[in-house]
């Protein structure tokens, strides 16, 4: 039983309280290794942006070993990694203006362009 200890400050003075009474029921081993391995893999998904999610999922699959995942769990994950993924894209414009403004911020670099500034 883990011991907890509460600092209140009231009027400038501190109160230490101790509870051991927990009253959440357990947490199934199912839901910990879901939330384990979406955690794991929304931090890979970030980092290598390149890999595709069903690779990422079979190899944290075959490095972890987990009986508990069922499908529904790895739609769940899947679904994880993408909202992760999204969150480091910048969001699109949604009027032409700033479309043209985050254009000419960028700096495109082709083929033509590259020839024209060697010349």
């Amino acid at each position: 039983m883990e011991t907890l200890l509460v600092f209140i400050v009231a009027d400038r003075k501190f109160i230490v309280e101790k509870c051991n009474d927990h009253n959440h029921e357990n947490v199934d081993e199912k839901v910990l290794n879901r939330q384990k391995m979406s955690n794991s893999l929304k931090r890979k998904a970030m980092t290598d942006i390149s890999s595709r999610p069903a690779k990422l999922i079979c190899t944290e699959l075959k490095k972890d070993d987990m009986e508990t995942l069922d499908s529904n769990d790895l739609v769940l994950i899947r679904h994880n990694m993408h909202r992760a993924r999204l969150s480091i894209h910048p969001v699109l414009p949604k009027k032409l203006k700033e479309a043209h403004e985050s254009v000419e911020k960028i700096n495109i670099q082709t083929r033509l362009s590259a020839e024209g500034n060697q010349s």
